[in-house]
């Protein structure tokens, strides 16, 4: 009896032996050939590895078969093989029937399929299959029905098609299909269940349908569709009804609408950009709100935006630019809000702004930059408060203002910089504050800032700048002095009348700072002389062309050159802070200014009803 007993153990000894026993709950790297070789020799019974398993030659050594590691039959951890550029098949892992972590395939140059894994069923973490750039399929993974994790298929020069992955019918995490030049279609990815995070799928050039992805109606990721040369439609998400991150379709060069997209009705972001052939957003339908921000940008053939008809709501900026065929915003027509900025930039032929007559809530700035078409904003006239900035700049067909008719406040700065066809601001005649700066600068059809004249508050500098036809301040004269910051009066080549009250009273102030020159008068050249103007009466000059004086600029001797109807009396020389530094009666044609110090000075020959005053040089 006891030897009976004795032979059972031995049995049960021997049985035990020879079962699966795990090892490596760190890990185990093999870098050598040498290592799999002997892998059952140096580590006998080792059938699971704990930890990860990583396989990835060293920069000394070979490894051009897996053959020794076929007693393994589950890694606990991930299964990394990457880097190994003598490798040429998976041969050797066929044993392992799940992986308890990540399957990643990486940087293999001879590898051409995934045969060697063909007993996964499962893999618990993410598969990753990246710049392989021999690997034409991935055959091998016929029988793997899950994937936890997301599935990454990156950067593989020839891989034709993904078709192996047929069976996995599990929810996966995210799905990224990019840069596989050669890939033509999705076919593999119908079986999935659910799509949990975002599905990118860019930079293919030869695929044409997205007709194989997973029917799902909810992503709470991004999902974008970027640079596939040859991808025509977007039928396969027709069933997709919520992105709560982007929605990113750009760059296909091939693709001629958004069809596809029919049953969104939300999208966290809306990008749409560079899809050379599409004329419309139809496609977009459904859209009825987005939380982030819209953008529409360099689409050659876009002359609408009909398909955006539904759209009510944006939680955030919208920019449309570099449309160099849009006509119109016709499709905007429902569009009440905008929590952000709204700008608009570079619409060569866009005309007006009449679709978006329905917005009438602007949270942020308005920027409306190199439209050179644009004639009319009057579109925009249900806005009833501008709370950020508002921009004008290199708009050269803009000629109505309409939609500020109504505004008696703007939250932020006001610009206008070369808008050539504006002749007044007369559209501003309700506004009463501006929260930041008032710039002007080039705008050489206004001659006159009357629009302004119920101003009575800025919070920021005052630049007048390079304005040809202004000839007069007057319209600016009602802001209260103590609200602006800063003061630019430059380059105005016919202004005259800088000494209103509004900026003689900031000049006044302790502190304050102004830049004033080169402006059409000298009483408007520097600061000292706008000051000295808001201070005396001199009479106001009155330009004569025909009057000369040379050579100016002048070391000794000034000529002057007289006019039959204009009878000199007298000359005085004023310097550039307005002091008198010479007075004569006139007798000759012909003055010694020898005696000044270098400088700017200001001549003033004076008649019986009026004077000229001229600005020379002395040197």
């Amino acid at each position: 009896m006891n030897r009976v007993l004795l032979l059972i153990l031995i049995v049960n000894l021997l049985i035990t032996g020879l079962t699966a026993q795990t090892c490596f709950p760190n890990g185990y790297t093999i870098y050598k050939q040498f290592q799999i070789d002997n892998f059952t020799i140096t580590y006998p019974n080792c059938t699971e590895i704990e930890g990860d398993l990583k396989i990835s030659v060293s920069e000394d050594y070979d490894i051009t078969n897996l053959y020794g590691l076929s007693v393994l039959t589950y890694v606990n951890g991930n299964l990394i093989i990457e880097g190994n550029i003598d490798l040429t098949s998976l041969s050797g892992l066929s044993n392992i029937d799940s992986v308890g972590g990540d399957v990643i395939i990486e940087n293999n140059d001879l590898i051409s399929n995934l045969d060697g894994l063909n007993s996964i069923s499962k893999i618990a973490g993410k598969f990753e299959a990246t710049e392989n750039d021999t690997l034409v399929n991935l055959d091998g993974l016929d029988i793997l029905n899950s994937i936890n994790g997301s599935v990454f298929i990156t950067y593989n020069d020839n891989l034709t098609n993904i078709e192996s992955l047929e069976n996995v019918s599990s929810s996966i995490g995210r799905l990224i299909i990019d840069d596989n030049k050669l890939l033509v279609n999705l076919q593999g990815l119908s079986n999935i269940m659910n799509i949990r995070e975002s599905i990118e799928i860019t930079n293919n050039d030869s695929l044409v349908s997205l007709s194989y992805l997973p029917k799902i109606d909810s992503l709470f990721g991004s999902l974008i569709i970027s640079s596939n040369n040859s991808l025509y439609d977007l039928s396969g998400l027709d069933s997709m009804k919520y992105v709560e991150d982007y929605l990113a379709i750009g760059y296909n060069l091939s693709l001629s609408n958004l069809t596809g997209l029919d049953n969104v009705t939300t999208a966290g972001s809306l990008h749409i950009a560079e899809n050379p052939l599409i004329s419309n957003l139809q496609g977009l339908n459904n859209i009825v709100s987005v939380d982030g921000e819209v953008w529409i940008f360099d689409m050659d053939s876009l002359q609408s935006l009909q398909g955006l008809n539904n759209l009510i709501y944006i939680d955030s900026s919208t920019f449309i630019y570099n449309n160099i065929s849009l006509l119109s915003f016709q499709g905007l027509n429902n569009l009440t809000t905008i929590n952000g900025d709204l700008a608009i930039a570079h619409n060569d032929v866009l005309v007006d702004l009449d679709a978006m007559e329905s917005l009438d809530s602007l949270a942020g700035d308005l920027k409306l930059t190199e439209n050179t078409s644009l004639v009319s904003i009057a579109g925009l006239s249900q806005i009833n408060s501008f709370n950020g900035d508002v921009s004008f700049i290199d708009n050269y067909s803009l000629q109505n203002l309409g939609c500020f008719s109504n505004i008696s406040t703007i939250g932020g700065d006001l610009i206008f910089y070369n808008n050539i066809a504006l002749n007044d601001f007369n559209d501003f005649g309700n506004l009463v504050s501006i929260g930041g700066k008032l710039d002007i600068m080039k705008q050489n059809g206004v001659e006159s800032f009357d629009g302004f004249s119920n101003l009575i508050s800025i919070g920021g500098r005052i630049d007048i700048s390079f304005n040809n036809s202004i000839t007069s301040l007057d319209g600016l004269d009602n802001i209260d002095g103590n609200t602006i910051t800063d003061l630019e009066i430059f380059f105005n080549t016919n202004l005259r009348e800088c000494s209103v009250e509004s900026i003689c009273e900031y000049l006044s102030l302790p502190g304050s700072t102004a830049d004033i020159q080169i402006n059409g008068d000298y009483l408007c050249e520097s600061r000292e002389l706008v000051e000295y103007a808001c201070t005396t009466t001199l009479p106001e000059s009155e330009y004569v062309p025909e009057i000369k004086i040379f050579p100016n600029p002048t070391k000794e001797f000034m000529n002057i050159t007289e006019v039959d109807d204009f009878k000199i009396e007298s000359i005085s020389i004023y310097n550039i802070v307005g002091e008198k530094v010479y007075h004569k009666n006139y007798s000759k044609s012909k003055i010694d200014v020898s005696f000044l110090c270098n400088g700017l000075y200001f001549i003033e020959f004076m008649s019986e009803n009026s004077s000229v005053r001229i600005k020379f040089i002395k040197e």
